[in-house]
């Protein structure tokens, strides 16, 4: 089985998790990996891949938007249309997400692909993906499916889907990675102006909304932290990143989106930010 692997996020534990990926998840398959990176800060330094097998083509995007006037000009209607902290942020990130899936129709490569699976670098997954997938049916295996998980976010809706596991046909993923562009549209439909601004619920409406047979395939992926953070730790420092981003890229709509973390308070918000350096 032929395998794009396409990676993005943060690469702090991927020398930990890439045996994991490798020899165990993708055993037995032919693995290609393509990969996105992006510039958090003006002084962040990209991580190197290295431990990745077959490196196919690395994409970079700028994090800063404030050269960027299209996309400020998009989070500037989102944050108006929807007063809820994740949504700016969310098109942003599956934007950058989608920039690793590029390579595969700019070098016309989907047809050299069985299967397309979206990976985070800091988790491990047990057992091996080829136990995950259908035998065939008259339809052809992946036919109109995309294979999900509902790990995060999911005690919420059944709707609910994470974004950091999928896997379908190359075609089916084309669509996957198109999501960012989707996301103003969510703003329209009915149930998601009912419902509190959720990530994990708008990427769940957008495959129904596709005509595509969602699948749970109960595969439970374990986060790997940082030596001495906790998961306290990391919800804590990206509520705290996520108002960071607000301050500087969207100073006006700091004050008027709520805050609604249970784990970091406002006083804790407060005093992270004034230690990064904001006057708040």
């Amino acid at each position: 089985m032929r395998i794009a692997a396409i990676y993005s996020g943060e690469t702090r534990t991927f020398e930990q998790c890439a045996d994991n990926h490798f020899n165990d998840f993708f055993d037995g398959c032919e693995v290609d990996t393509y990969h996105s990176d992006w510039f958090h800060n003006s002084d962040r330094k990209h991580h190197s891949v290295s431990c990745a097998p077959n490196v196919k083509n690395v994409r970079f995007a700028i994090y800063d938007i404030r050269n960027q006037y299209d996309l400020k000009q998009h989070e500037d209607w989102l944050l108006r249309m929807k007063r809820n902290h994740p949504i700016f942020m969310l098109g942003r990130i599956q934007r950058m997400t989608s920039k690793a899936f590029e390579p595969i129709l700019e070098f016309d490569r989907l047809n050299n692909y069985d299967l397309v699976v979206r990976m985070r670098y800091d988790f491990k997954f047990s057992g091996r993906l080829l136990d995950h997938i259908p035998p065939p049916d008259s339809r052809g295996q992946l036919n109109g499916r995309i294979f999900c998980t509902r790990k995060a976010g999911g005690k919420s809706s059944a709707y609910n889907i994470w974004d950091g596991f999928a896997f379908g046909s190359p075609y089916i993923m084309q669509s996957y990675f198109n999501f960012h562009n989707w996301i103003p549209f969510s703003l329209y439909f009915d149930s998601i102006k009912q419902w509190k601004f959720q990530p994990e619920y708008v990427l769940g409406v957008y495959l129904r909304f596709l005509g595509l047979d969602v699948i749970d395939t109960q595969i439970v992926p374990t986060r790997v932290l940082p030596e001495g953070v906790t998961e306290e730790d990391m919800r804590i420092e990206r509520t705290v990143q996520y108002y960071a981003d607000l301050l500087d890229f969207h100073p006006g709509f700091y004050g008027s989106i709520e805050n609604d973390c249970p784990t970091t308070t406002d006083e804790i918000l407060v005093a992270k930010l004034r230690e990064k350096g904001y006057d708040v």
